[in-house]
């Protein structure tokens, strides 16, 4: 008797398998089928068809295949969205000044940034947002002036000057960043800090030469 109602169940697919499932269950548990009117049956029967057919559309429809590639598409987009924010040319701007960036060489264990920058201290904060924002949580550990002269130990006839910042990434390496900081530090270490009109008078004779 049993089996003869089951397998008809079993055409209507998963529902029809839960509620033969059902069946067995109350039976098993001695539930009275006769003491509910055959109308009442009908709808306890209808109410559990749209219960677990709606489940089961629902489950079809959270883990479809489909979702799954939309779901990973997404989550493409948004890492090539980020990879792109990182690669992107880098500024600093503060106020009406805009720090720009060239690098020049990037290496293992060195690097070398040219700095735009007409400030002297916004030049220097620039260092440290151009170190965050290539090497994020990386920690500073030592920094130094240089001359590419003392660098080369050969005489130049343009003096440049480098800050150079050791640091020390998340993956334990340590690399020095060699800041070329010529654009606001000139001969006899005038700049824009400690001597004003100096560095002016140099920056005049660069943009009108």
């Amino acid at each position: 008797m049993d089996i003869k109602f089951i397998k008809p169940l079993v055409t209507l697919g998963v529902p029809g398998v839960a509620l033969g499932i059902f069946y067995l269950l109350l039976k098993s548990l001695n539930f009275e089928f006769s003491s509910v009117s055959p109308t009442w049956t009908a709808v306890i029967v209808i109410l559990f068809l749209l219960i677990v057919g709606g489940v089961v559309l629902f489950a079809l429809h959270r883990w479809s295949p489909n979702q799954f590639k939309d779901s990973a598409k997404e989550a493409s987009r948004n890492e090539t969205k980020e990879t792109e924010e990182h690669e992107k040319e880098f500024e600093f701007v503060v106020g009406e000044e805009r720090i720009t960036f060239q690098e020049k060489m990037t290496s293992l264990k060195k690097d070398v940034v040219k700095i735009f920058a007409h400030t002297h201290q916004l030049g220097v904060a620039a260092e440290y947002q151009w170190i965050n924002h290539k090497y994020p949580n990386a920690v500073r550990k030592m920094q130094y002036l240089s001359t590419l002269e003392m660098l080369t130990k050969d005489k130049m006839e343009k003096e440049i000057y480098f800050d150079v910042v050791k640091i020390q990434l998340t993956d334990g390496r340590v690399k020095e960043i060699y800041f070329d900081i010529s654009e606001f530090v000139h001969h006899g270490m005038g700049s824009s800090m400690n001597d004003g009109d100096a560095y002016m008078a140099e920056k005049l004779k660069s943009l009108y030469s």
